[in-house]
Parts: C-alpha cells; structure tokens; sequence
C-alpha cells in the first residue's frame, strides 16, 4: 500500500506467522504500540498501531515480517477514534481492550476503544497522561524453526513510533480535541524550548480538557514565560482549569506563584480555594499567613479544615489566636485539625488551648486532643512547664500546673528511661507527679520527740511515683520474685532497702529523701494526714479499715495527697534514702542514731493510724524484710550521674 506524506495510518495485525512466543518477545521492543503484547497476541486480527506516519507503518510492517506475520496497513480515520464532548480526558487516548479471538475473526476488526465515563459536576478534575497499557516481563521462550529453509536473523533493535515535531504541531489544528490533546501529552517529552510558544497558544483552546492537559505538561517546564501563562489561567472561566492551574504552579516550588495563589483565595469555587491554600501551605511561606488565616472564617468547612491544617506547617505564633477561636466552629473536623495545628506550634497558649480542649463535647475532638498532648516532646515541655510554674504570673502558674495535673508522667521499666507525658499510660502505676521547688514545714513541734522542732526546708523541685512500686514493676526488675495470683497492682513487700535501691537505679529513678517524701505528703499546706487535718478511716488502710492485709495501690483515692500521690499514709510503711538522725537544733538524743538504721515514713496495714501522723518517723535495719514494707521512687528533672 502506498503511504503519501502526510497521511496518517493504521497497522493491523492479521496472522502471527510461525511462532507467537517470538512475536510476543517482538512487540516488547516496540514503543508506542495501542495494546500490550500479550493482549495483541491473544486478540488478533487486531489494530496494533493507530494514528503513525507512513514510514513508521511501514517499519512496523517489514520488522513483523522477520517471523511471517501478515501485517495490512489502512487508512486512519479520526472519527473512529473520537469520543463524545461529555467524556474524560483520560479517555481521549484509543486505550484498546481485546475481546477474545474467536469473536474478532474479520480482516477490519480493531481492539474496540473503551468506552468513554461522563464526568461528575461536583468531581475534581483529574488530568493524567496518557500512556500505553503497561507491559509484561518478557517470556523466556525457546523457538525451534522446522523450516526448510536455513534460519533467519532478526532484528533486535527496539522501533519508535513517536510522531515528529511536526507533525504534533500540525496536530494541534486538528478539529478532534482529543487529536489536540494527544498532541501536546507528546510534545511534553520533546526537549526543545521551542514548543513552548505552540503549548502557550493550546491554553487558549476551546475545550477546558485541552487546556487542563496543557497547564499539567507546561509545569514541567518552568519558565518565567509558563509561569505567567499558567497564572493568567486563574482567571479561566471553567473551574475546572482554574484548579488544574494551581496545581501546575504549586509544582513549581517557587515563591514568585504565591501572589497569583493568594488572589485565587477569594475564588467563587470552594473547590479551586481549598487547593491554593493546600499549595500556599505546601510552600511553607510566612507571606502567606494573613491570607491563610482569613480562610479560617471561610463559609465551606472544607476550606477552614484545610486552613487549620497549612497553619500547622507554618507554625507561626501569630496563628494562635486564630486557631484558638476556631476550636470553637460548629464543625468538629475543623476543631479536630486545629488541634494538630496548635500541637505543631507548640506554645505555651497553645498547649493550655490543648487542655481546654480535652473537655469539647464530641469524643473524637477530646480524643485527638489527648493524642496531640501524648506526643509532645517530653524534654521541652519539662523545661517548659516547670518555668512556668516558677513564673510570677498567677495565669502561667495555673496553666502549667493544670498540664502537669492533667498529663501523666511516665518512666518506663526499663535501664536509664527518659520521662514522658502522656495522656494515658500502659501502665497506670508507672505514672509519676511533679513536685515544685520550694520551702516547706517539716516537722511537727507536737508531734513524737524525734520529729521535733518544725523547721524549714528549700527542695529542688522533682518527681515523685504516684503509687508505691507494684508486684508487677518489681517482677520487670527481678524475674524470681513470687507473689499471689491477682496481687499485680500491690504493693510490692518483703524487699530490703538495698533491694529497693537497687530497683531505682535500674529505672533510671531512687529513693526518696525523708524531706521528699514528707512535702510529698503533707502538701503545702502542712497537712497531719494526707487528706487534711483529721484522721479518716475511709481514707487509708490502716489498723482502723479493718482490711488486715495488704490492699491494692489505687484503692484509696480519698486518701491522696493534695499532689495526687496515693498511700502515703497506710497500707505499707515506705523506705527512703536516708540514715535515722536527729533534725537539726533538736535536743532528743537515742542510742539508735549510731546504728545506721533507715527511715521509714507513712502507717500501714497493721498500724493504729490515730497514733501516727505525716510527720512520724519510724526506722529499720536495712536489711529488714517485713510484708508491711514496701517503697516509691523519685526522680530528679535534671539528670544526675549513674554507675554503669
């Protein structure tokens, strides 16, 4: 058949000649081919090239023919490949879909185009490339020729069917759009700054998929000239193509397209402002603040909820207070990405709007809000909240401690564990609180001899265990300790003070000091008891509750400290660090000072609690071992050297 210049042509695949193994590993080194090789050597006689130059029809005629194939050349015609104006540009491209063989059985019958899928008003517009069917690996076959005549030699360079430059251009005339639009997905892979004019004039054409298509392959480009090409098509009458411009511009990761992208903020679509502001975001641009910020007031909670959400990756303090007024809009996926922007920040407003919000009414929003908390960095957020409990400002003071109230501090069982917050632990024993640097009374000058006079003592601010250490935490240190089924959350007992200490420093804490666990106990406010002034049997395990055993860690809650630390007063008497002395300026004098015995603090289980207070001071060897001793530990905020 003769091929004219100019004509455009397609090749149809009759017969596969003797080996369709060989005619399959063929058509794997052809490019540009309408089907995969499996599907063309499961479906012919099919169309297996359409819309090629003549030369190229013909290059693909003579290759084939290398194993007998019957390859005919035909006239190609557009119109049996367009498609309605309703459907997708992603169906411009003929992507054919063999039927099986025994259906397609006449010399003119082609792989049928698939079939075009209107699209939906309210979608966004998706403009992809166009590509052919992805291929498969090759076969590993072994051909056998039983021919009479001696072997032929194939070809085994790989054949193009690419169109020139040229002929793209002339394409772009073409009255078929989607004969255009293939055109320019072609022109994108030509390296040649001289298209650029040709696709700057395709994003005048009269189909909006046309020009869709143009502002993706003009992105690739980056040019002063394309960029200001594709921000005049903001201004586009279609939507469609407006959207499809900011998404070319926010690939350009340029500063210079966020003035175009700000003014398309005020866009009448939804759709096209939530895509500036997911770009502007994306950019990470404090010139685009202000605008962000305006969106927070958008009508389309879309809009706000992506807002909030390209504030968290500026994580400008100037946000804040915007931010903290939209945990106030109706919509809780807005309230619910707003709290992950003001977590990113991470100021001290912005951690006090985190707290605040762990009352919002719907779950998911107190949730994500307890999740965001969880995550905070555990080293600055100490530093953080701790200087701000010394601050002299009455609402800083507030704020951290309600954070310090509100999170738990955990140290994990493990050699040389760091502290975090979290809002809730895995292990709800494991939590410790903090307690405030400062001066306290200890003493009582009514109380026993040995707890005389009342004095002053400054401590470090430090952290000490909610709970006293459980049968459980001990079994992570030392695996041979036995106990009852069911008494994991007791108080671990039958420990010597050396064991106690040897637990601590394998955590990463230690023992207590006797002033520790006294301010620990009676608060700030002096406390006989824990819980206040008067003895309450409802409030401890002690002689009075009648229990006579040992209770679990929690079992208490009306017998807290005003720091929230439980059992400090009955249940288990409790080791601290230090040797039995006499205070200060104290005139009581015993034997029992110079034989190195340890402080016990706290009543337990078998004490009488009216005869004891916060402020009584018991002791023991430390090699002692009692079912009525048990311990916590306490950890400095500042790291102290340890023994390897």
């Amino acid at each position: 058949m003769k091929t004219d210049k100019g004509l455009r042509f397609d090749v149809e695949l009759l017969s596969p000649g003797y080996d369709q193994g060989l005619l399959e590993k063929l058509l794997h080194r052809i490019k540009g081919l309408s089907a995969s090789p499996e599907v063309i050597v499961k479906s012919y006689p099919c169309i297996i090239a359409a819309n090629i130059s003549g030369s190229a029809s013909k290059k693909l005629q003579q290759y084939l023919g290398q194993i007998g194939a019957r390859v005919a050349i035909r006239n190609h015609t557009n119109s049996s490949h367009s498609l309605p104006e309703g459907s997708s540009p992603t169906d411009a491209v003929p992507r054919h879909v063999a039927s099986h063989p025994s259906v397609q059985r006449h010399s003119h019958t082609a792989i049928p185009p698939k079939q075009a899928v209107p699209i939906s008003s309210e979608a966004l517009p998706s403009v992809r490339r166009s590509s052919s069917a992805p291929q498969a690996s090759q076969k590993q076959t072994q051909t056998v020729f039983d021919m009479a005549s001696s072997r032929q030699t194939l070809a085994t360079t790989s054949i193009t069917l690419k169109r020139s430059v040229g002929e793209l251009t002339r394409a772009l005339e073409d009255k078929d759009w989607t004969v255009r639009e293939h055109a320019i997905i072609e022109l994108s892979a030509v390296p040649s700054d001289s298209v650029l004019r040709h696709l700057i004039k395709a994003l005048k054409d009269d189909v909006w998929r046309v020009r869709c298509t143009t502002l993706e392959v003009l992105s690739k480009n980056g040019s002063e000239i394309a960029m200001r090409e594709m921000s005049k098509c903001l201004r586009d009458d279609v939507w469609h193509v407006r959207y499809q411009a900011i998404e070319s511009l926010s690939r350009l990761q340029s500063d210079k397209v966020i003035r175009p992208l700000m003014l398309a903020l005020d866009d009448e679509n939804w759709q096209v402002r939530q895509r500036a502001i997911q770009a502007l975001g994306d950019l990470r641009s404090n010139r685009a603040l202000g605008g962000i910020v305006a969106c927070l007031r958008d009508d389309v909670w879309h809009v706000r909820e992506s807002a909030a959400k390209a504030l968290a990756k500026l994580r400008s303090e100037k946000s804040v207070k915007a931010l903290i007024n939209s945990l106030q809009d109706p919509n809780w996926r807005v309230r619910s990405m707003v709290l992950s922007a003001l977590w990113q920040v991470g100021t001290e407003r912005a951690l006090h709007a985190l707290i605040d919000a762990l009352k919002d009414e719907e779950w998911i929003v107190h949730w994500k809000a307890a999740y965001t908390l969880g995550k905070i960095g555990t080293g600055n957020l100490f530093s953080l909240l701790t200087w701000m409990e010394r601050d002299r400002n009455a609402l800083l003071r507030d704020a951290a401690r309600n954070i310090l109230r509100s999170l738990e501090i955990v140290v994990e069982p493990r050699p040389r564990s760091l502290p975090r917050l979290e809002y809730r632990s895995e292990d709800p024993y494991a939590n410790m609180i903090y307690i405030p640097a400062g001066k306290f009374v200890m003493g009582d000058d009514a109380g026993p001899e040995n707890a005389r006079p009342a004095h002053d003592v400054f401590l470090e601010g430090f952290l000490i265990d909610v709970y006293e250490v459980t049968n459980y935490q001990y079994t992570q240190f030392d695996s041979a300790h036995h106990y009852p089924p069911g008494m994991e959350c007791y108080p671990v007992v039958n420990v010597t003070w050396e064991q106690a200490s040897a637990y601590a420093e394998w955590i990463g804490k230690r023992l207590p000091t006797e002033a520790e666990w006294e301010k620990t106990a009676r608060g700030l406010e002096g406390n006989k008891y824990p819980w206040g002034p008067d003895f309450d049997v409802a409030a401890c395990n002690t002689q009075e509750s009648g229990m006579h055993s040992l209770t679990a860690v929690n079992q208490y809650p009306g017998g807290r400290s005003s720091f929230g630390a439980y059992d400090l007063f009955g249940n288990v008497l409790e080791w601290t660090s230090d040797q039995y002395q006499p205070y200060p300026e104290s005139p009581h004098d015993s034997p029992d000072y110079q034989e190195q015995f340890i402080i016990l603090r706290g009543a337990s289980w078998i004490h009488a609690g009216l005869q004891y207070s916060c402020a009584t001071r018991l002791y023991a060897p430390p090699e002692n071992r009692s079912n009525f001793i048990g311990f916590r530990c306490v950890r400095d905020l500042k790291e102290t050297p340890r023994r390897d």
